[in-house]
């Protein structure tokens, strides 16, 4: 029986639950979307699938309010999705808002890392400050 600290598995669902397959996709805000592209693609080759929104039509007001609990005057300027590896997705979005904040601190609540794995960790040591900018547990 489980308790609020722990979760029965079952090796089926109830008839009630949907099924998961796993992570589809992790969603990261970023400041400059082709720079984050760019990123992505030269530290972990990550491949770019498609453009959800374009700059040439942003989503914003009620619609975007609603689904994310932003301000109404919020617009997501961009939103690209990524592929990398065999791993999920990533949905790069490019939204503005009037009360932006600073990413949040590992000691916040929330998403704080995203750990990558590679079957060649000296090519990913030279790749990833190249297109960072920076070595791995440096800041900037």
């Amino acid at each position: 029986m489980a308790t609020d600290t722990t979760v029965e598995r079952t090796s089926m669902p109830n008839s009630t639950q949907p099924v998961m397959h796993g992570i589809e996709h992790v969603g990261i805000t970023v400041p400059d979307l082709e720079a984050a592209s760019r990123f992505f693609a030269q530290a972990f080759g990550a491949e770019i699938l498609f453009d959800n929104i374009t700059r040439d039509a942003p989503v914003q007001g009620e619609h975007l309010a609603a689904m994310f609990g932003v301000p109404a005057a919020t617009r997501a300027v961009a939103s690209r999705f990524l592929r990398l590896g065999n791993g999920p997705g990533l949905e790069l979005l490019e939204i503005v808002a009037s009360d932006q904040r600073p990413a949040a601190r590992p000691s916040d609540y929330g998403l704080q890392h995203i750990a990558m794995s590679t079957t060649w960790p000296p090519r990913a040591s030279v790749l990833w400050p190249r297109a960072a900018g920076c070595v791995p547990g440096q800041t900037r």
